[in-house]
């Protein structure tokens, strides 16, 4: 609720939705008990605030009573109110009375504002609302007598001799007693008619501001629907105003660019969707200013055919071609005006000439859009502009200097070239060694400069610099500006610029001719002569206004040429929150161009004419702010149902608090697994999905079966689905003794509480006795016997990124391979310390087992392991073997021997079905394709996030062997439902043919749900 002045308000064009004609307040004195209320005191008041508002009571219709609810608060509050206003009704027309407290309660601190909202509604809608009851009325009120009477149902306020009035009451805990008296609003001035809007063609800037970048895109989404349900009935003049001068100005900011109603809705669905479009922009304001904004004027380069034949259109550029007219007449013969109409934008004398007359041109619009500079730079040729922005040149003089310039510049046109090169100029200089037919001219940027002289140097260094590690660019200029090239003009140009009226600047001007930028610039004739021939220091103009505090730049030219190199000064200099904005592009709609580029300015937070941009008009009832609600409901975390401290970090084990059950050998440990505490040091990460290594389950399994003083190994283990670590899982682990069974298991919590989250089971094993198991072999075979080769160590780790697994769990290195035929044999050496337990082996046992396999790499994972034996203590340095199984597909077996070659370990009959392959590759799921891609032409989101989920359940039913879809819960992870890692390959290659998009194989982990993957996948379709 907002209170102003009814004078502003009308004046501001705001919507009024009542008065406030008069108030009191008071306090009850003296009672029975602090929460004991005085009906004297209430009328008191009551009447007060009549006098106050200037009104008869008897011409007010409702008043919303306090309502305390209380035996004797009510009758007390009723006797008052019949004193003051039943007391003056007509027989028959009594005033009706309310409490809001009736529908919402009693909310204490808003209670009172709570019944102004109310009330201001009502006298809005012109209907009183009614008072619900859950019992009779109160029989200790004489409703009959009294002149009042409960509003028990809708009734409609019919219009009187006077305004439609209320009275509003309410009562503080310790005896406050105040009133207000309400007027409905009076009627709206009428707003003036704007003329048709002609300047800059009609074009609009519609700012948009939230205080995120979601309530930004969710607001454009909301304005769009709005504007879209009233087509054809939308002020785009009321639209434009209201958001300009009556929404607040928040951090995430946008601007649209729109002609008509059509173009406003498709931009903003553009806006709202994250996609780019020419007519919009958005940025975010400073989080601390500098000390203004710093015009930078480029020079040669930014000119293009067609620039500024729009702009003749806008009177302030149209002002400044017709001033500078005479002026190339009289100097160079030839009229601004009609080159711009023409596009003879040929030679040097008409491309620089007329890059004066752009910039002066579009430095007249800036300033009437109120964007004025507070320091300026000119970057070679931009200098003449830059000293007219800065009043040390009268336009017209401006407009002599750069006519004679050019007509010098004729001379020797033809004769140089220019390259950039990505060297900082000193480097540069010290690269050319003292060459005269080849300078460095122009330090761009701190990274970046520009070579000028003969043409035949320059092709030299385009052929032969790129050898030496340096990006090399032909500049398009056929003068050698800045160079020896210069030197016979420079005499003439010093005669051209004598007789010019120098002025002292009334904005700073940084000099990018002297080697002191802060030096005094465009101060006489010999300035000229230095602007034309010495190297052009552009990055040192803009560290010195870094250095002074300036961190917002604006480039004002046709095309940008300097916006890139002031980008990598500033990317030099540390600075990050800095701007640099530009002003036209290259063949893009002149007047569009200017207002995205002001649009630009607005959303940084700089000072632009909103009155300029959208006129006074009538204000429009636009949607209210986007907010961005969150759940803050506090679910208990799974730690906390999770009794003891859990597993060790360095345990490299899951084994939590260990329990028992009661009338059984059962044991269970439980913990809670997050991605802080994972139980491996390094990462072990697929596609970005960090996921808990195999040999962390093994060696969990290994300890958990052990039993007194008797070893054991493992048998059958089989790897049901990957654990993750992101979030926060219950894990617990089981090993039956008298079946000897062991289990990995972990459930998430659930938005309930109360509902018991289903288990979900990762791995399981058998536990043997190793005096029932095949005794380990004695010692590894000759690796000359195997026709085994030395290949380089790396191989292995770069197998494993090149299929998407950056690192290992474990910090272990390969120091020598050997490669036979399907035989791979590694030295190995675990990382100081990592040797506790036998879990970093056994990673680089899995890790270094698919390259068994040979050929190109791709994914595998394992899945199932026939045994696993160890003897003794794990060595910091072992030697592990892995061969394919000659009778089985997929499957290999590996051995861990100490360096003098005795095994000490075994992981037999390990299998490794490919996890991610090419889709021509995959007969399996080749043979079951679901059609042709599916055509999403024409849709809306909602539409294809539909098609999108009926298509993933359609597809994971089939595959489970379910008989409907529906079969499948949308919100409940798959996995928990029976689906496996075999099924999960099949099913996303049937997906990726379907939808002609490449999936990670980790999509049905990261994105466990139904609901999940067709959110994902309508993200990644809509993008």
């Amino acid at each position: 609720m907002v209170l102003r002045r009814l004078d502003s308000a009308q004046r501001a064009g705001e919507e009024v939705l009542a008065l406030i004609r008069g108030s009191s307040v008071n306090q009850d004195g003296r009672t029975n008990g602090i929460m004991a209320p005085s009906g004297e005191a209430q009328a008191h008041v009551m009447a007060r605030a009549c006098r106050n508002a200037g009104i008869d009571p008897a011409t007010v219709d409702f008043v919303e009573a306090h309502g305390t609810g209380t035996r004797l608060g009510d009758p007390m509050e009723a006797e008052a109110l019949a004193s003051v206003y039943g007391s003056v009704r007509p027989v028959g027309d009594p005033c009706l009375i309310g409490s809001v407290k009736s529908n919402i309660g009693h909310l204490e601190g808003a209670a009172g504002v709570a019944s102004v909202i109310k009330t201001v509604l009502a006298l809005r809608h012109a209907e009183i609302p009614r008072t619900p009851l859950s019992t009779e009325l109160n029989p200790e009120i004489p409703w009959d007598t009294s002149g009042i009477r409960l509003a028990t149902e809708h009734t409609a306020w019919s219009e009187g001799s006077s305004p439609r009035r209320a009275g509003v009451s309410g009562f503080g805990y310790g005896g406050t007693v105040a009133h207000l008296v309400l007027e409905e609003a009076p009627a709206a001035p009428v707003p003036p008619v704007a003329p048709p809007r002609t300047e800059l063609d009609g074009l609009r800037l519609f700012p948009l501001s939230a205080a995120s970048d979601a309530a930004l895109r969710a607001y454009a989404d909301r304005l769009a629907e709005w504007v879209s349900d009233r087509a054809g009935a939308v002020s785009l003049d009321a639209v434009g105003r209201t958001l300009s001068h009556h929404r607040s100005r928040l951090n995430h900011n946008a601007a649209v660019v729109a002609r008509d109603e059509h173009e406003l809705i498709a931009r903003l669905r553009e806006l709202a969707a994250a996609r780019p479009d020419p007519g919009v922009v958005t940025g975010t304001v400073a989080a601390e200013f500098g000390k203004g904004l710093v015009w930078v004027f480029s020079g040669h380069g930014s000119q293009w055919r067609g620039m500024g034949r729009e702009l003749l259109a806008v009177p302030e550029f149209a002002a400044v071609v017709d001033e500078v007219e005479p002026i190339f007449l009289a100097e160079i013969g030839f009229s601004p005006r009609q080159v711009l109409i023409d596009d003879e934008i040929d030679g040097v004398d008409r491309i620089q000439t007329m890059i004066f007359v752009m910039q002066t041109g579009l430095a007249a619009m800036w300033r009437a859009y109120g964007v004025t500079p507070d320091a300026i730079i000119g970057h070679s040729v931009g200098e003449i502009a830059a000293a007219v922005a800065s009043g040390a040149l009268p336009l017209a003089d401006g407009a002599r200097l750069i006519c004679r310039r050019s007509i010098l510049l004729r001379r020797v046109a033809g004769n140089g070239a220019m390259a950039m090169v990505t060297m900082s100029l000193r480097d540069a200089d010290e690269k050319l060694g003292g060459r005269t037919d080849l300078v460095a001219a122009i330090a761009s940027s701190t990274v970046s400069s520009v070579l000028s002289g003969d043409p035949s140097a320059i092709e030299e260094v385009l052929a032969q610099w790129p050898d030496d590690g340096i990006g090399v660019r032909r500049v398009a200029s056929d003068v050698a500006f800045h160079s020896p090239h210069m030197d016979p003009l420079l005499a003439e140009l010093a005669a051209a610029g004598a007789d010019l009226d120098y002025r002292p600047h009334s904005v700073r001007m940084y000099s990018t001719a002297l080697l002191d930028a802060r030096a005094e610039p465009a101060a006489d004739a010999e300035y000229w002569v230095a602007n034309l021939r010495n190297p052009v220091r552009l990055a040192g103009a803009v560290e010195a206004a870094l250095a002074d505090g300036f961190r917002d730049f604006l480039e004002i030219s046709p095309h940008p040429v300097v916006a890139h190199s002031i980008r990598e000064t500033l990317g030099e200099s540390g600075i990050d929150d800095a701007f640099v904005g530009t002003t036209l592009r290259r063949d893009v709609p002149e007047q569009q161009a200017f207002l995205a580029a002001l649009g630009t300015v607005h959303c940084r937070g700089l000072l632009v004419d909103l009155d300029r941009l959208q006129p006074p008009a009538a204000q429009a009832d636009l949607p209210g702010y986007a907010w961005q609600g969150r759940r803050l409901w506090h679910a208990p975390s799974v730690a906390g149902r999770v009794p003891g401290q859990g597993h060790a970090a360095t345990s490299h084990t899951l084994l939590g608090t260990p329990s028992t059950v009661a009338g059984s050998d059962l044991r269970i440990w439980n913990t809670v697994l997050v991605d802080e505490n994972r139980p491996y040091p390094g990462s072990h990460a697929l596609n970005g999905a960090e996921i808990v290594p195999a040999a962390v389950l093994v060696e969990t399994f290994r300890q958990a079966g052990v039993l007194g003083d008797a070893a054991i190994e493992l048998a059958g283990v089989a790897m049901r689905h990957p654990l993750l670590t992101d979030g926060e899982r219950e894990v617990q682990v089981v090993h039956d003794p008298d079946r000897g069974l062991l289990r990995i298991a972990s459930r998430t919590p659930g938005e309930d509480p109360e509902q018991e989250a289903a288990w979900l089971i990762h791995a399981e094993a058998s536990s043997v006795p190793v005096a029932a198991g095949v005794p380990l072999p004695t010692a590894l075979d000759d690796p000359a016997a195997r026709r085994m080769f030395p290949v380089e160590p790396g191989v292995v780790h770069q197998r494993l990124a090149a299929v998407g697994v950056p690192e290992t769990g474990f910090e272990w290195r390969v120091e020598e391979l050997l490669f036979g035929a399907d035989v791979v044999r590694a030295r190995v050496r675990v990382a100081a310390g990592g040797s506790a337990t036998w879990a970093p082996v056994l990673d680089a046992v899995m890790s270094i087992a698919p390259a068994a396999f040979g050929g190109e790499p791709v994914l595998r994972m394992v899945v199932q392991i026939d045994d696993v034996r160890c003897a003794g203590e794990p060595a910091d340095e072992v030697i592990i073997e892995v061969a394919l199984d000659p009778k089985r597909t997929d499957v290999v077996d590996g051995l861990v021997a100490s360096t003098d070659g005795t095994v000490i370990a075994r992981v037999s009959g390990m299998e490794y079905p490919v996890i991610d392959r090419p889709v021509e590759d995959d007969s399996a799921a080749g043979s079951a394709l679901s059609g042709p891609v599916l055509s999403l032409e024409n849709l809306t989101t909602e539409q294809v996030r539909e098609l999108i989920a009926a298509e993933v359940s359609g597809t994971i039913a089939a595959e489970m062997r379910l008989p409907d879809p529906a079969d499948l819960n949308p919100r409940r992870p798959l996995l928990e439902q029976g689906l496996d890692s075999v099924m999960t390959v099949t099913i996303r290659k049937k997906l990726e043919k379907r939808f002609g998009h490449k999936l990670q194989a980790t999509v049905f982990w990261q994105q466990p749900t139904v609901v999940a993957i067709a959110d994902h996948l309508t993200e990644m379709l809509t993008a």
